[in-house]
C-alpha cells in the first residue's frame, strides 16, 4: 500500500462528505444539489481510497465511471456498484454550477441511496 496516511485521509473525506450528505437532508428547504455534489464527492472517494489501498495512484477525475472501472480491474466484484456510480456521475458538474438539471426530493433520496451502497461495498472490501 501506498501509505496508510494517504489512504486514511481519502476514507475521512469519504465518510464525512456522506455524513455531511445525510445531515443535509434533515433541512428545509433541502439543499437538493448540494447533497447530490456530496453523495458524488463521498463515492469517488472511496472509489480513489480503494485504489490507493491497491498501490493504484487515482487518475485526477470526478469520473466515477472510469474511477469504477479502474477498480473493476484489481476486484471484478465492483462491478456490481457500477450503476449507483454511473447514477452518481451526473452530480460532479450539473450540481455544482447553474444547469438546467432539475433535482427533486427522490432524486436526492436516491443519491443518498446510491453514495451509501458504494459506501458499504467498499468498505467491506477494505481494512478500515
Amino acid at each position: 500500500m501506498k501509505g496508510r496516511k494517504e489512504f486514511n485521509q481519502w476514507t475521512d473525506l469519504a465518510g464525512m462528505d456522506l455524513s455531511s450528505a445525510r445531515f443535509l437532508r434533515n433541512m428545509e428547504p433541502i439543499p437538493g444539489p448540494n447533497i447530490c455534489f456530496l453523495c458524488h464527492q463521498s463515492a469517488e472517494k472511496y472509489l480513489k481510497a480503494f485504489l490507493v489501498f491497491h498501490n493504484v495512484p487515482p487518475k485526477k477525475t470526478h469520473d466515477l465511471i472510469q474511477l469504477s472501472k479502474e477498480c473493476i480491474k484489481l476486484d471484478p466484484d465492483f462491478d456490481s456498484i457500477k450503476n449507483p456510480c454511473a447514477d452518481l456521475n451526473v452530480f460532479s458538474i450539473e450540481a455544482r454550477y447553474p444547469s438546467s438539471l432539475t433535482i427533486e426530493s427522490n432524486d436526492v433520496d436516491k443519491a443518498l441511496e446510491d453514495a451509501s451502497a458504494v459506501s458499504a461495498f467498499i468498505v467491506g472490501k477494505l481494512p478500515l
